[in-house]
């Protein structure tokens, strides 16, 4: 998987149905996370929801407003029909680019995750994609981030990032409260096979 893709590539991935990472199931490192900072309500933001899985896991938790974002309108179309599906309709989910402006008015959210789309930008991007989720957040507030581990050498799989890079960019602008081993499970293989990641949770200064 290349380091960085376009808007146009995400969305071509959508069209055609190749998601490889969209397992259809919410990934543990969400619950878990929320369960140890006892998080429930308030406001939650989404960066890079594909097909909307966790953004109604979240709005199921409990947050009161949750706004879902994606390059792809594809994904947004996707995720909209999957939400009324599963009756989380007050969701608003909307085609946007975190790089191109801000996801939400500041201070909005209490909450931010991304799963596997901050490591999905390049090495120049990063430090505005952190600076657009403190923006979004309330003072406190916790950004939760699934990134591809660089300790893991199996071929494919997603971008990779080592702990320290992770650190360099974020802590002038959060607390790191953990970074943790943890695992992005392949699609259509068994559920002992998967790519190492990072769970990483971070805290607004």
């Amino acid at each position: 998987m290349s380091q960085t893709r376009t808007p146009a590539t995400w969305e071509e991935h959508y069209q055609t149905g190749n998601l490889p990472w969209d397992s259809g199931s919410v990934d543990e490192d969400l619950p878990h996370t929320l369960d140890l900072l006892k998080l429930h309500t308030g406001n939650a933001l989404e960066i890079g929801c594909g097909t909307g899985t966790h953004a109604i896991a979240l709005a199921k938790r409990g947050f009161t407003g949750v706004t879902a974002t994606d390059v792809s309108p594809k994904a947004i179309e996707m995720a909209r029909a999957k939400a009324r599906d599963a009756g989380a309709a007050t969701i608003d989910f909307k085609v946007h680019d975190i790089l191109a402006s801000a996801p939400a008015p500041a201070g909005w959210a209490q909450f931010v995750f991304d799963r596997g789309v901050f490591h999905s930008v390049s090495d120049g991007q990063r430090p505005i994609f952190a600076r657009r989720v403190a923006d979004a957040l309330a003072p406190g507030g916790w950004w939760l981030t699934l990134c591809g581990n660089a300790d893991d050498k199996t071929p494919g799989g997603p971008p990779r990032l080592t702990a320290a890079h992770i650190a360099g960019v974020v802590e002038p602008l959060f607390e790191v409260h953990a970074i943790d081993r943890s695992n992005f499970h392949k699609i259509k293989q068994s559920a002992s096979d998967h790519f190492t990641s990072w769970r990483v949770v971070l805290r607004k200064r």
